[in-house]
C-alpha cells in the first residue's frame, strides 16, 4: 500500500502532465470526467503510457488490472442518482478501458437495477454474485405509527433517553434539514448533528463523547463504526434497499441491533397496490445474484 495515489481535480492539477505510475489510483467518477486524465488511461488500457503528446508501447495487452467501482449501483439509470457523473461511467469505462476486468460492488442494488447495470456494461449473468446472506438474525424491528409529528418527536426523544440511560449508541436517520434539528434539539447534548461542513460532530460520536448521531439519509450511510446498537429512522425510508443499507450502519461488529421506524398515521403512507401479496408470478423473472 506504499503505491497509492489519490487523484482529484483542482484548479491547481487538471492532470495535463500526469504519469499514472502507482500500484493503485483511488478517483472519483467526477475525477474521470477530466479529459486529460481520460487520455491517460486510454493509453494505458492499450498497453501504452502518455508523455508530452506522444504515447510509447510498453506491453501488448493493458497495463491494468482491475477498475473496482464501489456502490456500483450509482451507475443505474434507475434510481440511486446519487452524483450524475456515475451515469457517465459505462460510457467511458466501454470507451476508455475496455480490456481491463470490472469488479463492481453493491449491498442495495435491487432487480432492476440490477438489469440496468448489466446492459449499460454487458456484464453476463453467471458474472453476478451475491455471497452474503441478507437474513439478519442479529436485528429485531419495531415500528411505530403515531398520529401527529409532535407525537414523533416525544416518542424520538423517549427512546434516545432510554437508549442513553443503558449506555448504548444510537443512530437516528432523518429526512430534512428541518427534522434534523428538532431531533437534535429534543434530544440534547447527548445528539451530535452529522453535517458535511461540521465534522466535528461525527467525530464526537466516533470518540464517545455522545451517544447519539443524528444524519441526513446521503451522509448517514458513510458511517462505519462498531459499537452501534440502534437505529432510529424518523419517517418511514424510501426504499427496502435504502432501509436495508442503514440499519447496516449498526452492528458492524455482530452486535445485536435494534431498529425503530417512527411514522406517522397519514393518507399516502403506503398506497394499497403496493400491499397486495397477489401477483401474477408470470410476469417477473427470478434473478439469483
Amino acid at each position: 500500500m506504499d503505491s497509492v495515489s489519490h487523484l482529484k481535480l483542482t484548479k491547481e492539477n487538471d492532470f495535463g502532465a500526469y504519469q499514472i505510475s502507482a500500484n493503485i489510483n483511488y478517483l472519483t467518477p467526477a475525477t474521470f470526467q477530466n479529459r486529460n486524465l481520460l487520455v491517460a488511461f486510454r493509453a494505458i488500457n492499450n498497453g501504452k503510457q502518455a508523455k508530452h503528446g506522444y504515447e510509447k508501447r510498453y506491453a501488448d495487452g493493458p497495463l491494468l488490472s482491475y477498475i473496482v467501482l464501489d456502490e456500483i449501483h450509482c451507475i443505474s439509470n434507475w434510481g440511486h442518482d446519487f452524483r450524475p457523473e456515475y451515469l457517465m461511467l459505462s460510457k467511458f469505462l466501454k470507451k476508455f478501458l475496455d480490456q481491463t476486468t470490472f469488479l463492481g460492488f453493491t449491498a442495495t442494488a435491487n432487480y432492476t437495477i440490477v438489469s440496468d447495470i448489466q446492459k449499460q456494461l454487458d456484464i453476463k449473468q453467471d458474472k453476478i454474485f451475491s455471497p452474503i446472506l441478507f437474513e439478519k438474525a442479529n436485528i429485531s424491528y419495531n415500528f411505530i405509527e403515531l398520529e401527529t409529528p409532535k407525537e414523533r418527536i416525544k416518542r424520538a426523544k423517549e427512546i434516545a433517553t432510554e437508549l442513553i440511560r443503558r449506555n448504548q449508541r444510537t443512530i437516528i436517520f432523518t429526512k430534512n434539514d428541518d427534522y434534523f434539528i428538532l431531533v437534535s434539539d429534543a434530544i440534547g447534548d447527548e445528539a451530535a448533528l452529522f453535517v458535511s461542513d461540521y465534522p466535528l460532530g461525527y467525530q464526537s460520536f466516533d470518540d464517545g463523547k455522545c451517544k447519539v448521531l443524528v444524519a441526513s439519509e446521503d451522509l448517514g450511510v458513510g458511517i462505519n463504526l462498531p459499537n452501534v446498537q440502534n437505529v432510529i429512522h424518523f419517517g418511514l425510508p424510501i426504499s427496502k434497499s435504502e432501509y436495508l443499507q442503514e440499519i447496516g450502519r449498526a452492528g458492524r461488529a455482530e452486535e445485536a441491533v435494534t431498529s425503530y421506524v417512527l411514522y406517522l398515521n397519514a393518507d399516502g403512507n403506503a398506497p394499497a397496490g403496493l400491499l397486495k401479496r397477489t401477483t401474477d408470478g408470470g410476469k417477473y423473472i427470478r434473478m439469483t445474484m
